[in-house]
């Protein structure tokens, strides 16, 4: 499955190349012409007579390692599309809205945040061609200090967003809520093992 926002493309490992990894492998390429191996010519003799000096050993430089490369970096309220095998949609997420309380208990002393804030995420999507899945496990919070959040049940922030396959032009909308230590992180959609797009906030 892959992640893209504009023309940008990512993928977890079926094969396709980011646009990263095709400027990586012209740079690999052109590297491997002859130009990172070097061999040094002999010092020139102070005497007239010719030693039997031991020729200098190959002096190798390393190829120019690959630019890294990692989930693409998407824009709060702006469309990214998301593929799954031949199924596509598209995506957008609201910058998040937080609340020290879940407005869902009527008591103050109840809904509060275990770990500090509550994060909420509007999520909307729509189908493009095939069968697209789209779950509110799917996405993640990535905390500064590398902690991930998951999504945590609520009953007071609107509808959640819910597991389902969409067709084309079908749209779906909800919210995903998360329980964090600071108004700072990542969101991450990784909808499998590799995390394919994230926005920071």
């Amino acid at each position: 499955m892959r992640f893209v926002r504009s023309v940008a493309s990512i993928t977890n490992g079926t094969g396709a190349l980011s646009v990263v990894g095709i400027a990586a492998a012209v740079v690999l390429s052109a590297a491997g012409c002859g130009s990172g191996d070097k061999i040094a010519a002999p010092k020139p003799s102070n005497s007239s007579t010719p030693s039997s000096s031991l020729s200098p050993s190959p002096v190798y430089s390393p190829s120019p390692s690959p630019s890294p490369t990692g989930p693409a970096q998407q824009e709060f309220g702006s469309p990214s599309t998301a593929t799954s095998g031949s199924a596509t949609a598209n995506i957008t997420v609201a910058g998040p809205t937080f609340a020290t309380r879940d407005p869902g208990f009527s008591t103050p002393d109840y809904g509060k945040p275990k770990n500090g804030v509550y994060a909420v995420f509007s999520v909307s999507a729509v189908g493009v061609s095939g069968s697209f899945p789209i779950s509110e496990t799917s996405f993640y919070v990535r905390a500064s200090d590398g902690t991930r959040y998951q999504q945590t049940s609520t009953i007071g922030f609107g509808s959640d967003l819910n597991s389902t396959n969409l067709g084309p032009q079908e749209p779906i909308k909800g919210n995903i809520v998360f329980d964090l230590p600071a108004r700072t992180g990542t969101l991450v959609y990784a909808p499998g093992l590799t995390a394919l797009g994230e926005w920071k906030f």
